[in-house]
């Protein structure tokens, strides 16, 4: 778990062993070991490749 003041980054990890890297707004009070459930907007995705490449980019997701 990374704060980044206006927003915070997850490390998640499915019971799959699929790790995945979520951004939720605010501080969030999940810890270590918590379980969640997550629901996605498809549209606001940027999903990546084993090599770190974009293969799916949105213009939600992107910096403005």
């Amino acid at each position: 778990m990374e704060h980044l003041g206006a927003e915070t980054l997850l490390m998640l990890k499915t019971e799959g062993d699929i790790t995945l890297m979520v951004k939720v707004d605010g501080v969030s009070h999940v810890r270590s070991g918590d379980s969640v459930s997550l629901g996605v907007r498809p549209e606001a995705c940027q999903l990546f490749n084993a090599a770190g490449k974009t293969v799916v980019f949105s213009a939600i997701a992107s910096p403005e």
